[in-house]
């Protein structure tokens, strides 16, 4: 399926597992004396990708980052990619923010209207909308700690900063059980992007509401390439919100492997757009070429058959 979803070469041995795939959707091409795998439908790209994350693949151990540089011209193949590997890596790794959650997480679909497992876990959980696209979040981390579970490491001067008011906090909230929610929208344009922290707050905002009986820490989560930042907003009653965090955290956070793989994807567009003209061929990582300027179909239009 990797070699589908990134054009690549069809690994040997795939003869073998003809009833895995969909051979409506998926097919490959034969190239410059090479097959080369394919797939006629996004949105049944994208379902057998969400698939597999729930099965726990690791789309950044498969190499699946290094497919970047093939789609210099195709930023929404680009943003497939990048959704993907960051929720993987997310999935088996945790994140390393402070927060106690640098840890692998389990993985479930949220339904809508939204039900989170009001359940103490020894780790988060990290859910993932069930419909398709959303605006508002990419996925959600949610844990309700055990007691005697802060989750908290050195941040350093920030901490130390707010720690009588934590102090206060912990003694105003004594006796309930700490829950953690971290939205989270993945982007590649901070600057274009839609906001999802609003939307975010106008699709659950009554299923946050309902979670009074909870110690509330609430930190909406934007993963861009760059940008690193953070806002505080206090609670409001009209529309109801809670005390939140804004925090901008980027790919290199998230994963060294995903923000190395990222940077040779902006160096390759950055040439082809400076100095290649349009059409122009854009090595890809094994050799091949592919051109620049064409669709998310296979390389060209020859010899096509189903697996």
């Amino acid at each position: 399926m990797m070699a589908c979803f990134c054009h690549k070469r069809v690994p040997y041995g795939w003869s073998g597992n003809l009833d895995l795939v969909d051979h409506r959707y998926f097919y490959r091409s034969r190239y410059r004396n090479n097959w080369y795998g394919g797939y006629a439908c996004g949105l049944a790209r994208n379902a057998v990708a969400d698939q597999l994350l729930l099965k726990g693949i690791d789309f950044v151990d498969t190499k699946f980052p290094r497919a970047l540089d093939r789609f210099v011209g195709n930023p929404s193949v680009v943003r497939f990619i990048i959704e993907h590997v960051v929720l993987s890596s997310i999935r088996s790794r945790g994140l390393s923010i402070g927060e106690g959650i640098a840890k692998e997480m389990v993985l479930k679909l949220l339904e809508d209207p939204p039900e989170f497992d009001k359940v103490v876990t020894k780790g988060p959980v990290l859910y993932r909308p069930k419909s398709f696209n959303s605006l508002a979040v990419g996925g959600i981390i949610f844990w309700i700690k055990p007691k005697g579970e802060n989750g908290r490491t050195n941040q350093g001067k920030n901490d130390k900063t707010n720690e009588g008011k934590n102090d206060k906090t912990k003694a105003n909230q004594k006796g309930k059980l700490k829950l953690l929610i971290l939205p989270l929208q993945i982007m590649l344009a901070p600057e274009t992007h839609s906001d999802s922290r609003e939307r975010f707050f106008q699709q659950y905002g009554q299923c946050i509401t309902d979670l009074s009986e909870f110690d509330l820490e609430l930190q909406f989560l934007w993963i861009n390439p760059k940008l690193r930042d953070g806002y505080e907003y206090p609670a409001i009653e009209d529309p109801p919100r809670p005390k939140h965090r804004e925090r901008y955290i980027t790919f290199e956070d998230v994963n060294n492997d995903i923000w190395e793989e990222y940077q040779k994807y902006e160096a390759a567009r950055e040439r082809l757009e400076k100095n290649e003209p349009k059409g122009a061929e854009v090595a890809t990582t094994e050799g091949a070429t592919i051109k620049a300027a064409q669709t998310e179909a296979a390389p060209t239009k020859p010899r096509k058959e189903s697996y």
